[in-house]
């Protein structure tokens, strides 16, 4: 059915019988003769009326979309194309990271050092030890035996000979006096936490950008007065061979940069100020340790 009058329904239409759908459909359009439309028969498309004078090609303006088609039969105007821009942004998305470590000696080592380091024992011999000083949270109630000792670098992974022999260092550097000091917790009424190596990752900043700072330190020992911090000590082992008071001021100078990244993540990690915290280097072969920032 095409066609219409006024739009307006008609209200005998909406009471029919629902059974005589064709003919309640032409009642409900005002203007239908009502007796012509029951006795039209539909066309090939099924069509019953068309209202005279009707364009039976309406829809022929219409596109695919919805929207009229230009004049002229022209297919639609190309939008233009948009470019969005970004600002870019103030800091990079991914922090760039740094580690202590790599803040040794200012952040620079030759590829000599690097190749040496790694031609000797050095290096696991270091790794060794600070396994075995985390065994420790105070020396009065440190009783791991040698054996005991031995089997824990070996599960490990570390099996040289000379294990025994540097346990024997071990046990040397812990009757040291300034080592033995270190580790014995002192007689008052204050509450102490020790964390030993304690990881960390904490975002910081310099003069030039942010950077994620992430890293471990070795002995971390909190003192609480009440449910306030009264003190940090932030503890780092070193088992560089070193021969004399010369030897030793050139190792402090070469690890100071790490101790202060060190200094800066305890102040981050528990917000307290940089005078309560204090930072030391332990010397494990001469039994020294040198305090160097507070």
């Amino acid at each position: 059915l095409e066609g219409s009058g006024d739009g307006r329904g008609d209200a005998d239409g909406a009471d029919a019988d629902e059974g005589d759908s064709g003919v309640d459909a032409k009642r409900a359009v005002e203007g239908v003769n009502a007796d012509d439309a029951a006795d039209a028969t539909p066309d090939d498309d099924g069509l019953l009326w068309r209202a005279p004078g009707s364009d039976a090609d309406w829809f022929a303006g219409i596109d695919d979309e919805g929207g009229a088609e230009p004049a002229g039969g022209a297919g639609p105007a190309a939008e233009p194309a948009l470019t969005l821009e970004l600002p870019p942004a103030a800091e990079p998305r991914a922090l760039p990271t740094r580690s202590p470590s790599g803040l040794e000696g200012g952040g620079e080592v030759s590829a000599g050092d690097l190749l040496a380091e790694r031609a000797t024992e050095a290096l696991e011999r270091g790794e060794v030890m600070h396994l075995w000083f985390v065994q420790i949270t105070w020396l009065d109630g440190f009783e791991a035996s040698d054996d005991e000792l031995l089997k824990l670098a070996a599960a490990g992974g570390h099996d040289r000979q000379e294990l025994p022999q540097w346990l024997a260092g071990f046990r040397e550097a812990l009757a040291r006096s300034e080592i033995a000091a270190l580790l014995t917790e002192p007689a008052d009424d204050l509450q102490r936490e020790v964390l030993n190596e304690r990881a960390f990752a904490v975002r910081l900043a310099d003069d030039e950008s942010s950077f994620l700072l992430n890293g471990s330190i070795d002995r971390l020992v909190i003192t609480r007065r009440g449910d306030g911090i009264e003190s940090i000590d932030v503890i780092d082992w070193k088992t560089d061979a070193v021969a004399d008071d010369a030897a030793l001021e050139e190792r402090v100078a070469y690890y100071s940069p790490q101790l202060q990244a060190y200094r800066r993540a305890a102040a981050a990690l528990y917000a307290v100020g940089g005078g309560k915290l204090v930072c030391r280097l332990a010397f494990v072969q001469p039994g020294r340790v040198v305090q160097v920032c507070t």
